[in-house]
């Protein structure tokens, strides 16, 4: 922490007479030293960090390793996660970073991405050019070398398949092999790739 000190406020009364005198004194120079920290300050979101995880790690919680802002703890063999964005926690979350996040009867969570798909198909105007229901992994009557058919826009093409990478690395690990294999196509797709 470092020090800090601001102008004295308007409005501001002193404690005491001793207080009043000096500030009557110094005038536009005197000036007050933060005890503690105060929302806008440059420091303030690392010492609300450092107090939250201090407080979470007094009551036993593990800081996961690939995220810093994601506290577990496990009691009576159930799971307790709490996940820090920026200095709000999130609460009862129904939506984050596009993923949907639901939970059933049993308090168990699931993560999809429906609406986010639902999105790249109107985006991309796949709603007629691709059966809705995805073939995993990849039938093997595709034929993706075919150089016959038409090609389609590189740079439209490579947002779709990054687009689709990101659904395959949040909820999808099952569409990852099919996607990669798709990608290797980026420099010269055609309506095949599309539809696959």
């Amino acid at each position: 922490d470092a020090l800090v000190y601001l102008r004295v406020p308007k409005g501001y009364v002193p404690k005491d007479a001793e207080e009043s005198r000096l500030l009557k004194r110094l005038g536009n120079r005197a000036a007050l030293r933060l005890n503690k920290s105060i929302y806008g300050l440059k420091q303030s979101a690392n010492i609300w960090m450092n107090t939250f995880t201090k407080t979470l790690f007094s009551l036993k919680f593990k800081q996961t390793h690939s995220e810093s802002c994601i506290f577990h703890l496990r009691r009576n063999e159930r799971p307790i996660i709490i996940a820090l964005y920026v200095d709000d926690l999130l609460g009862p979350v129904k939506m984050c970073l596009g993923l949907e996040i639901t939970k059933n009867k049993y308090n168990e969570y699931s993560i999809s991405q429906k609406n986010y798909i639902r999105g790249l198909r109107e985006k991309f105007q796949l709603q007629n050019k691709v059966s809705s229901k995805v073939r995993v992994p990849l039938s093997t009557s595709l034929k993706l070398f075919d150089t016959t058919t038409d090609r389609v826009d590189s740079s439209i093409y490579r947002s779709l398949i990054g687009s689709i990478l990101y659904v395959s690395v949040a909820t999808r690990p099952d569409i990852s092999q099919a996607i990669s294999a798709l990608a290797s196509f980026s420099n010269e797709p055609r309506t095949q790739h599309i539809e696959a």
